[in-house]
């Protein structure tokens, strides 16, 4: 597992969504547009096909993951994941590592942090206070952004976690924050 602390300056909100979003955009290209599937497909399950083949040809091996330090005066963004170093290059290389993405050398294990989102090919996961279920938007380009509710277990997806252990836990969460399918609640009482 690799990592990198940046010092987060001005609007904190709006620097983690841009580099949320940064990391993301060179997958909008290499995310396929349209049909092609043997077997026809609806519009609701065209994004996650779509996610599934960017996944398998993706230059990441595992989500980026973003925290952000807790309790600081001043800020600071945690970036973990394997491909953390090619991740950076590529913004470098499209002239996006601003000026705001200055490296701190810390030791990650000193702070307490808290998850902000994930990246991964086509997707950015967001942990927002402002939804109870999970939800969506798509972006132009075909980036989606995943909106799942902030609730304890996020404190579960800690940033020295192995990549796989975070994913799982990652997809315990989403399906965690599905909405019922009926309105009343669950079919049978799960206590």
């Amino acid at each position: 597992m690799k990592w990198k602390i940046f010092d987060v300056d001005g609007d904190s909100e709006a620097f983690f969504q841009w580099l949320l979003l940064s990391l993301a955009e060179p997958f909008r290209e290499a995310l396929p547009d349209g049909p092609g599937y043997a077997r026809t497909v609806g519009d609701d399950l065209l994004p996650a096909l779509r996610f599934l083949d960017a996944a398998v040809g993706s230059p990441l091996r595992g989500p980026l993951r973003l925290y952000a330090s807790l309790g600081e005066s001043s800020p600071l963004a945690l970036l973990c994941g394997e491909e953390v170093e090619g991740a950076l290059a590529s913004l470098r290389e499209r002239g996006e590592a601003s000026p705001s993405l200055r490296e701190r050398l810390l030791d990650p294990s000193e702070r307490r942090w808290g998850i902000i989102g994930l990246v991964l090919p086509g997707w950015v996961i967001l942990f927002s206070e402002d939804v109870e279920v999970a939800c969506q938007d798509v972006f132009d380009g075909g980036l989606s952004v995943v909106y799942l509710p902030v609730v304890e277990d996020s404190a579960l997806i800690d940033p020295f976690l192995p990549t796989e252990e975070a994913w799982f836990r990652l997809f315990a969460m989403v399906l965690r924050s599905l909405p019922h399918r009926r309105e009343e609640g669950p079919l049978v009482d799960v206590d």
